[in-house]
């Protein structure tokens, strides 16, 4: 079972749960495990009869390996890609800022003569 079909189950189970406290219904925990089982038995799925076979050490250990795999992967991941999607959005922004800057602000333009500069002498009136 994938975890968004328990996902599913355990929605739908919590919402006939929910309805049976709007409608005030006592139900005691016997009751709400004959419940569930009719609930799962509805719905085509296998019901779990027993403890299991696997035990608590080896059930660790499976989680555990399972969790260094997937960190390993993790961080090789962030090896390649050294920043993160929040980098990336602040650079964008600085980027969009610099756009808008350019678009708002005309450009400094060079005069394209040098003023003339009045001559030490100047004129004489005569």
């Amino acid at each position: 079972m994938y975890i968004w079909e328990l996902n599913r189950i355990v929605t739908m189970y919590l919402d006939y749960a929910e309805d049976q406290a709007h409608r005030h219904k006592p139900m005691h925990m016997a009751d709400w495990v004959q419940k569930l089982d009719a609930f799962l038995q509805f719905n085509e799925r296998n019901i779990l009869t027993h403890a299991g076979t696997v035990s608590h050490e080896l059930a660790q250990e499976h989680a555990h390996r399972q969790f260094e795999n997937y960190d390993a992967q993790r961080r090789q991941l962030e090896a390649q890609q050294p920043t993160s999607n929040f980098d990336h959005a602040v650079e964008q922004v600085k980027r969009l800022q610099q756009e808008v800057v350019k678009k708002v602000l005309p450009p400094q333009t060079k005069p394209s003569r040098k003023p003339r500069r009045a001559k030490k002498g100047g004129r004489k009136n005569a």
